[in-house]
């Protein structure tokens, strides 16, 4: 049965590359040579103060990798080197953001406001990590889940869904460092907002109007672009080099998240087949390219489901405290990151039982907003609008329409 639909497939495939022969040779070459130089702009221009920025990184890496540890402590991937590999780049790049969107809600952008509010996260974070860690018991490495398939299978499949994975975020990074910032959204907001900032220091002012260009954009969720005025503040000059290369980077740490999860709850083959289906999405591999938040809101929303799935498997307050934090993490990077508030309020309902409903839905929306409220409060004061673009019948004036 196998083998006739196979056969059938490659009948049909067959059937269907006769039929384009006419222009697919000339596609595939044009293809190939845009592959192999996407350098529209003259090749790789480095930034200035890379040590500077390097040095930053490794500040926020420090609190990332806090972060990852407190958030993963009490799960059943405490032990899943993926599943920390992943939420540690994401966090890492979250933190590096929440402190830029900061210093622009106070009007304070500048290299010593920026040191401080990264320093002060980064103390925050490894305080809760101090007091988190005593008294709590790490769980016991899990019993991974496994199906029935043969080792040499297994192997393969893991082998592929690396070297893809492999391939396509080398391809992206290639062309993200190489190419100009063309894509339409990232041009009006994901990489414009940072320049902006940048510009405007240390006070930037306010942009508010009806446009649909940076009139309304420059007022969303600003964790992409904020991490990006970062680098620029501590390089000592804008360059939007390091947005470029966030989004591949990010990428390999949703795959890495995906992969480890998938590996934990369901096996290592099923691990691997998800993520060959991530890297096999046209729109994945190209949003893995362009310098826009929605890898890293993707990441987001998904470090969301891993963080509800172990609260509601454990009745871990703690853990939805977590999770909603995370969860306000997302809404900070886009306005579709409101979405990672129905997959805890899901998890909530049909995962715990109906006595601990209220309360961990107080915990976790109450952590979510409160995450967000830096961003929530400035809009508001702004725009008069707290969860702008959203329910403008109930919030935009004639100014905003």
């Amino acid at each position: 049965m196998i083998g006739l639909l196979a056969a059938a497939v490659i009948c049909c495939l067959g059937h269907f590359l006769g039929a384009q022969l006419s222009w697919l040779p000339g596609f595939v070459g044009d293809f190939l040579s845009w592959a192999a130089h996407p350098h529209i702009a003259g090749g790789l221009e480095l930034p200035p103060g890379i040590p500077k920025v390097v040095a930053d990184l490794l500040l926020a890496g420090a609190g990332g990798w806090a972060l990852t540890d407190l958030c993963l402590r009490r799960t059943d991937f405490a032990h899943s080197w993926a599943c920390r590999a992943g939420a540690w780049g994401l966090l890492t790049f979250s933190l590096l953001g929440f402190a830029g969107m900061l210093t622009v809600v106070v009007g304070v952008v500048s290299v010593p406001w920026t040191l401080a509010f990264q320093g002060g996260i980064t103390a925050v974070v490894a305080g809760a990590w101090s007091v988190g860690r005593g008294g709590i018991p790490r769980p016991r490495r899990p019993r991974l889940a496994t199906r029935r398939t043969t080792r040499r299978t297994t192997l393969l499949l893991v082998a592929l869904a690396g070297l893809a994975a492999l391939l396509v975020v080398g391809w992206d990074l290639f062309h993200a460092a190489l190419s100009p910032v063309l894509e339409w959204d990232a041009t009006i907001y994901h990489a414009a907002s940072a320049r902006l900032w940048y510009l405007g220091r240390p006070s930037p002012r306010a942009l508010v109007g009806p446009s649909v260009g940076i009139e309304s954009s420059y007022n969303y969720p600003p964790l992409f672009p904020a991490a990006g005025l970062v680098t620029d503040v501590i390089g000592g000059g804008f360059h939007d080099l390091y947005l470029r290369v966030a989004s591949p980077l990010l990428l390999a740490a949703m795959l890495s998240l995906v992969f480890g999860y998938a590996r934990v709850r369901y096996g290592l083959a099923q691990g691997a087949w998800a993520v060959l289906l991530l890297v096999g999405s046209p729109l994945v591999v190209f949003y893995g390219t362009w310098t826009t938040d929605y890898i890293l809101l993707t990441g987001l929303i998904f470090l969301t489901v891993v963080l509800s799935d172990a609260a509601a498997s454990r009745s871990d307050r703690v853990l939805w405290a977590i999770a909603g934090s995370v969860a306000g993490l997302a809404i900070l990077t886009n306005f579709l990151g409101w979405m990672a508030l129905p997959i805890g309020l899901l998890a909530i309902a049909l995962r715990t039982s109906p006595r601990t409903w209220w309360s961990s839905l107080a915990v976790f929306g109450g952590s979510a907003l409160l995450v967000a409220s830096p961003w929530l409060l400035r809009n508001w004061v702004t725009l008069g609008d707290p969860v702008y673009p959203l329910a403008g019948a109930f919030f935009h004036g004639p100014g905003l329409d």
